[in-house]
């Protein structure tokens, strides 16, 4: 697209639909080879038009590119890509967790400001150029996360409640503590893959019907 934009300010008359090199070269009866390469110069101009201009989409652009340049390639190797995405997500999440933690630690103010959603926008352009959108939606995703740290938060919530009935000393207490702050990192990560999943619900959005 930066290309596009540079080459474009070269020709002035780029807006006109009209064939001018195939024309010239037909009207001055020019030799074959030198017609055939007018003709594809014009071809070039035109998709340079393409690329330039008013209206262009230059996210269909970038799918559309990077889509052809696949089917060029043995990809057989990213027909299951989608598989691994809840593996990255993990490991996502808890990164940002693990990075707000620390900046809290801090006492960075930036800590409560502070957004990843780079990982979402290329999970979401990679499906979208795979075409693997429906495959991932029949994973479930969400809802198996969801599951899961409701199980795990229940757990987490019954051993605070022996805690609180036994006996009331150091050790007791220590433990309490500890459930607390587990209770607050699966919130916390809870809270993430809300935040992760719809940022990547909006970029597919964004990439699909845009």
């Amino acid at each position: 697209m930066h290309s596009s934009a540079h080459e474009a300010k070269f020709f002035p008359g780029l807006r006109s639909s009209f064939r001018v090199f195939e024309a010239t070269a037909k009207s001055d009866e020019m030799p074959a080879s030198t017609l055939e390469a007018a003709k594809t110069f014009d071809d070039e101009l035109k998709l340079l038009r393409k690329h330039t201009a008013k209206g262009t989409n230059f996210f269909n652009v970038l799918v559309d590119e990077f889509a052809g340049k696949l089917k060029d390639i043995d990809d057989e190797h990213l027909n299951d890509f989608y598989l691994m995405i809840p593996a990255l997500s993990l490991h996502a999440v808890e990164s940002v967790v693990s990075i707000r933690k620390k900046l809290a630690r801090r006492g960075k103010e930036d800590a409560v400001n502070f957004a990843e959603d780079g990982f979402a926008l290329g999970i979401a352009f990679l499906l979208c150029i795979l075409d693997q959108s429906a495959a991932f939606d029949r994973l479930n995703w969400k809802n198996t996360v969801l599951s899961f740290y409701t199980d795990e938060k229940a757990k987490a919530a019954t051993n605070k409640d022996e805690d609180a009935l036994g006996p009331s000393d150091d050790a007791a207490s220590d433990d309490e503590s500890d459930t607390q702050m587990k209770l607050g990192k699966i919130q916390a990560t809870v809270d993430e893959f809300a935040l992760l999943h719809f940022c990547l619900e909006s970029a597919r959005t964004f990439l699909n019907h845009s």
